[in-house]
Order: structure tokens, then C-alpha cells, then sequence
């Protein structure tokens, strides 16, 4: 099937300047994909806007599924490269996966020699992203919310050594009709794919990763609680409760502290400090 590679190439990932996909552009990625699926015609597929990389979304009978298709340009190639030795060795070799709370791959392979892509488990709900956007995060969801967050993504993953860098709230999806949350997008756990399962002892590259990440998990649980709202004394409250009760604890989590309990203790005397302090309210 023909189609224009160089506009899918060229879209704006950037989402403060996304422009949307006219209906012909949507058709077009919505009928690629559902060709690298061998899908029939009475099949439904629908696209969305391509991000950095590109994604598309295909639902096929009532089996949900996600595509991602890779750009040929210098991001997506160089995503791809990495991604895909990882997908096709098995990501699930990572400690702590599979995990009902991460996305999972299906599949990864060429499209016509030269163009990547994965199949992938459709997660429902919105971003945490989005939901921030749309000022759609209610109070009642704030702690199942950090609560999965920390007990169901981060400490299980981290305490086994699996730590990455991409934290950040359009990674996790909540869908709140079941009140789950899901890392989604999981290309960043293949970033340091060989020093995990390779050399486990080795924590260069992830404790570069973890330095990266340890603000922006500090930062996206402050977006969540700042949608109850709190003025600046108490964002600074939360601050310190967070770098005395938490930081600690993630900084060696995986290296020094292999005990998931440990971890899982702290937080807890977190939650409670922060309802203390009237920054948890629900």
C-alpha cells in the first residue's frame, strides 16, 4: 500500500505545538496497519497522531492491541535499534516482568525490510498526562494512583535491579473505571537492557538512569496532589517530607536494599507523614 512516509516522518511530536491528523492521514496509517497485522477489511482500526517515535492503534475482533511504528528518521531509528534487539531477545528477561502493571510486548518485526514496528497490549484509560491536561484526576484517585505507583511498579522493578530513567506522567496510564494504573511506552526499560541481565553488579548506567528519574517521580506526585490544591507553603512541605522520607530509600533501592519490605515499610511511613501533614486528604 502506498503511503506518505515523509508526512508521517515529519509530523510534530512535540504536543504543546501538535497539530491534528486530517481524516486521510488517520486511513492511511489505520490501513498499514492493519496490512502488518494481516487483518481483513471488516476489521476496525483507528489511528493517533504519531508522537516521536509513532504510534498507531488497531482493535481487531476483541482482542485490543497497539502498534507502534518506528520513524525513519535519526530518533526513531536510533529508538528503534535499541528497542528492537531488546524486543526480539525478550524483554521479559528484565527482573520483575512480566507485571500486570506494565504494558506488555506481543510482537516485534520489519515492515517491507526496512521499516520497524511492535505489536503491543492496548492499555485502556488516558496518560496521567492528559488527565492533568483536562483537570480530569479526581481527589478519590490521588492514592490508588501513588499507591500502584510505588507498591506495584516502581519498588517491585527497582529492588530487582530493573531501574530506568523515563519517568514521567505521559508514561503511566490510569484508566479509572478499574482504577488501574500501567507504565506504558516501555521502550526506556530496554535502555539499560545489557547491564541488568549481562553484568546485574554493574550499576553505572542505571544509577545515571535513577538520577534522572528521582526528580521526576518527586515531580509527578506533586502534579497529583496538587490537584487538591496546595499553595506554595505546602508544595514546599511535601518537598521535605518526600527528600527526608523517600528519597533515601529509591537512591539505593535495587543496590543496597534488595528487600522489597524495606522499601515498601518506607513508603507507607511516607503515605502517613503526608496525611499527617494534610497533604493527603482522600
Amino acid at each position: 500500500m502506498n503511503i506518505n512516509w515523509k508526512k508521517y516522518e515529519e509530523f510534530d511530536w512535540n504536543s504543546s505545538s501538535q497539530t491534528a491528523m486530517n481524516n486521510n492521514e488517520r486511513m492511511e496509517i489505520a490501513e498499514i496497519a492493519k496490512d502488518m497485522l494481516e487483518l481483513n477489511d471488516s476489521d476496525m482500526a483507528e489511528a493517533t497522531p504519531p508522537g516521536r517515535f509513532a504510534a498507531t492503534v488497531i482493535h481487531p475482533y476483541e482482542c485490543d492491541l497497539g502498534i507502534k511504528i518506528y520513524k525513519n528518521n535519526d530518533d526513531g531509528r536510533r529508538q528503534a535499534n535499541r528497542a528492537m534487539a531488546v524486543y526480539l531477545q525478550d524483554i521479559e528477561k528484565l527482573p520483575g516482568l512480566p507485571s500486570d502493571n506494565v504494558q506488555k510486548i506481543i510482537r516485534a518485526d520489519r515492515y517491507n525490510k526496512d521499516r520497524n514496528y511492535i505489536i503491543q497490549e492496548w492499555i485502556s484509560g488516558d496518560s496521567l498526562e492528559y488527565l492533568q491536561i483536562k483537570n480530569a484526576i479526581e481527589p478519590a484517585h490521588i492514592r490508588p494512583i501513588v499507591e500502584q505507583l510505588f507498591l506495584n511498579i516502581i519498588i517491585p522493578l527497582w529492588t530487582k535491579g530493573t531501574v530506568w530513567w523515563d519517568s514521567r506522567d505521559g508514561n503511566y496510564c490510569f484508566d479509572a473505571n478499574t482504577k488501574k494504573l500501567t507504565l506504558i511506552d516501555i521502550d526506556s526499560l530496554t535502555t539499560y537492557y545489557e547491564e541488568i541481565t549481562e553484568t546485574p553488579d554493574v550499576w553505572l548506567r542505571r544509577e545515571r538512569g535513577r538520577a534522572f528519574a528521582l526528580p521526576r517521580l518527586r515531580q509527578m506526585v506533586l502534579r497529583l496532589l496538587q490537584t487538591q490544591g496546595l499553595d506554595r507553603g505546602m508544595q514546599k512541605k511535601y518537598r521535605a517530607i518526600w527528600d527526608k522520607e523517600f528519597l533515601p530509600i529509591l537512591k539505593v533501592l535495587g543496590r543496597e536494599i534488595t528487600d522489597e519490605l524495606v522499601a515498601v515499610t518506607h513508603f507507607h511511613h511516607l503515605m502517613s507523614e503526608l496525611e499527617t501533614a494534610g497533604l493527603l486528604k482522600v
